[in-house]
């Protein structure tokens, strides 16, 4: 692994152990265990940067496998995004913990997420959105700083959502949070968290995080679907391969 990527990973683990970074972390493991309770399947795996945030903890699952891109922390495996260490078909649900927005090759990942994944398997994607507070503030610091993980492309739900049908999953829903950070003290922080709590509870788009839950069809993207929307057919070229399929289902509106 490159320096620079040693890098990212050492400062996303700095950023998550900051009072912010930390209240984000709790928001993520909250979502993502209360989606992960109805679903069904022994074998569970969680991927992504960091080593020492494991959102999976809490799951019922038989079989839990935390995997990061470094071999450190709580992770029990380190694994390539690239080429996942796993059989086709062999993983029930998939949570990418900010994976897709720090690999350099997002469109493989997805593809080794869909190969590994057992027929009707889940995915659990958690990202940065990129239209939000904590978005542009990020977006306004790129050209001043310093620090690996803040070129990181962030990927807006939308986009996801296209990548995600191309290769024949449906996305079930979506979770917002982290709309506000809690910033100050005393009353000033009293009231961004409650603020922050209302607009979780009420699903607000703007928030600072998306946890997009999706399902792995045999089914993908209609041929008319992408020739509709010129843009995105632009952005899907090379995803994935093969000839589309028409879906079971035409769109989600839960997104």
């Amino acid at each position: 692994m490159s320096q620079e990527f040693n890098e990212i990973c050492r400062q996303l683990e700095c950023w998550y152990a900051t009072p912010a970074g930390e209240y984000l972390y709790q928001q993520e493991r909250r979502i993502v265990t209360d989606l992960l309770k109805p679903l069904h399947g022994p074998r569970l795996l969680q991927l992504g940067f960091s080593s020492g945030q494991s959102l999976i903890a809490d799951a019922g699952q038989a079989q839990k496998i935390y995997a990061s891109a470094l071999a450190s922390g709580e992770a029990e495996l380190c694994s390539s995004f690239n080429q996942l260490p796993f059989a086709a078909e062999s993983i029930d649900i998939l949570v990418l913990h900010h994976a897709i927005e720090f690999t350099d090759n997002p469109h493989q990942l997805l593809r080794e997420a869909n190969r590994v994944l057992s027929h009707r398997g889940e995915i659990i994607v958690v990202g940065f959105n990129p239209w939000s507070l904590f978005g542009i503030s990020r977006m306004l610091q790129r050209p001043l700083g310093k620090q690996p993980w803040l070129q990181a492309q962030l990927l807006s739900k939308y986009r996801l959502r296209d990548w995600l049908r191309l290769l024949g999953m449906e996305v079930e829903s979506v979770r917002h949070s982290y709309t506000v950070p809690p910033l100050g003290r005393g009353r000033l922080r009293e009231f961004l968290l409650g603020l922050d709590a209302y607009t979780t509870y009420h699903n607000w788009i703007s928030g600072g995080l998306y946890v997009m839950h999706g399902r792995k069809h045999v089914a993908g993207i209609t041929p008319d679907r992408a020739r509709w929307n010129p843009r995105v057919r632009d952005q899907l070229i090379g995803l994935a391969g093969g000839k589309a399929v028409p879906s079971s289902r035409d769109g989600d509106t839960s997104a």
